[in-house]
């Protein structure tokens, strides 16, 4: 017992020291950079004056919520931006408009990564395992290939920096249900609403997240039909709720503008260009003139759902842009959006950052081998704790896989950043994942 007391400070003591050279390492938490979009995303907070328009605005009810912070819009017209692509790229400033912005993406940030280093670290029995899985995470979250992108005015920094909460939270949820012993209900339910809490306001982030309800609610669904799982109230209201939050999630996607624009240039780089693919369009009820108010008309109401089929009937087709894309899914994802200061702490930095994230396609068979070799050993041994481990890794391969395929051919305007969080997943994937099936070996060895 005193021995477990001495590891946790020991844990403890890592995670400050991580902590700390986060805040250090980049300079003051203040500093900010706007980006092609950051405009779009005041005018939608600006325009967000109902709860209605909060939903189905041009941007989603998170970033309007979070970019009221800048006060009045009328003093914040001109900002320092980027623009990668005119090969514009400035530097950071510290912004008064948006200081509380930058400030709130670094916390979140820093907390979410060293909640995450602990919890897992918590779940892990080898000593020396829970020591090196820590500073590992630390050095996920912490080098630049994360940590940059807390500057940028977008939606990037919030979308990575809620999940690692929201997987804390959805873990002790998973591993209290897994063991009956540690399953106190009042405990239970204060973790289950925290997790909704969270998971609402990142669901709400970007539409892509949406899938990560569905992913939910097709992995709890199944364990339903065990008796002491579904006499859990906490986990029956779950439900109730992911399901309403997906149809909310659905209404309101469907309601707002935001999708048009992804979808007409998604038609007109796959689609438009090729006569084979058009005419699937026009088999569908397409009208062939694109700039009649009839095809306006299609495209409102029928144009996501062809697409969709689209995408679903042609295999090949998937198959070869994936591969045309393969660059992309190996990138180092180093934020283009500013400047970084010339500095060894920078470059030493980003060589642990390339070590922390490994830049290869390889990864992406590496996580499907531990995966299944995680679901096998699920099925065999039936123990708890395999089985929480397991559920938990299907949750980030699924959902990771769908969103980055949706983010793949949703859009083809801005494909490395809208990728980036989805590629994340699955470089963090092995990290966690194969901490766990190593500590699972040593303990059957010990026994």
């Amino acid at each position: 017992m005193k021995s477990n007391k001495y590891i946790n400070l020991v844990i403890i003591a890592i995670i400050i020291v991580g902590a700390w050279a986060r805040i250090t390492a980049y300079g003051s938490l203040f500093l900010s950079v706007g980006m092609s979009d950051t405009q779009t995303y005041i005018d939608s907070s600006t325009a967000a004056n109902s709860l209605e328009t909060a939903f189905t605005g041009r941007r989603l009810l998170t970033t309007n919520l979070l970019y009221k912070l800048i006060g009045s819009e009328d003093a914040c017209k001109t900002f320092a931006s980027s623009n990668p692509s005119m090969g514009e790229e400035g530097y950071r400033t510290i912004q008064p408009c948006f200081n509380n912005i930058a400030l709130l993406q670094n916390i979140l940030s820093i907390f979410g990564w060293s909640l995450l280093a602990w919890a897992t670290a918590r779940r892990i029995k080898s000593i020396p395992l829970k020591i090196g899985i820590t500073p590992i995470i630390l050095a996920f979250g912490f080098t630049p290939q994360v940590a940059e992108w807390d500057s940028i005015l977008s939606s990037e920094s919030l979308s990575v920096s809620l999940f690692p909460i929201v997987f804390v939270l959805m873990m002790e949820i998973v591993f209290r249900v897994a063991d009956r012993e540690d399953n106190s209900a009042a405990t239970l339910s204060v973790l289950t609403a925290s997790w909704v809490v969270v998971f609402f306001f990142w669901l709400f982030v970007r539409d892509t997240h949406i899938y990560a309800v569905m992913t939910t609610l097709a992995l709890i669904l199944p364990f339903l039909l065990v008796k002491r799982i579904r006499q859990t109230k906490a986990l029956a209201a779950l439900v109730i709720i992911l399901i309403g939050l997906f149809i909310l999630g659905n209404q309101t996607a469907a309601a707002s503008t935001r999708w048009q624009n992804s979808l007409n240039h998604a038609l007109d780089a796959y689609i438009f260009p090729h006569p084979s693919r058009t005419d699937f369009f026009l088999e569908h009820g397409m009208p062939s003139d694109i700039g009649s108010k009839a095809y306006q008309k299609w495209f409102n109401a029928e144009g996501v759902k062809t697409y969709g089929l689209f995408l679903i009937s042609h295999p090949g087709f998937l198959v070869t842009s994936t591969l045309e894309k393969a660059a992309y899914l190996k990138s180092d994802f180093i934020q283009p959006h500013f400047k970084s200061p010339g500095n060894s702490y920078r470059d030493t930095l980003l060589i642990f950052g390339e070590v922390a994230h490994p830049e290869t396609n390889a990864i992406y068979l590496i996580d499907l081998i531990l995966f299944l070799s995680m679901l096998g050993a699920a099925i065999k041994h039936r123990d708890p704790e395999t089985i929480a481990w397991t559920w938990l890794a299907a949750w980030i391969f699924i959902y990771g896989s769908l969103s980055l395929f949706i983010t793949l051919f949703g859009d083809i305007d801005g494909t490395r950043r809208h990728i980036y969080p989805s590629v994340d997943l699955f470089r963090l994937f092995p990290w966690i994942f194969l901490a766990s099936q190593m500590d699972k070996i040593l303990k059957s060895e010990r026994a």
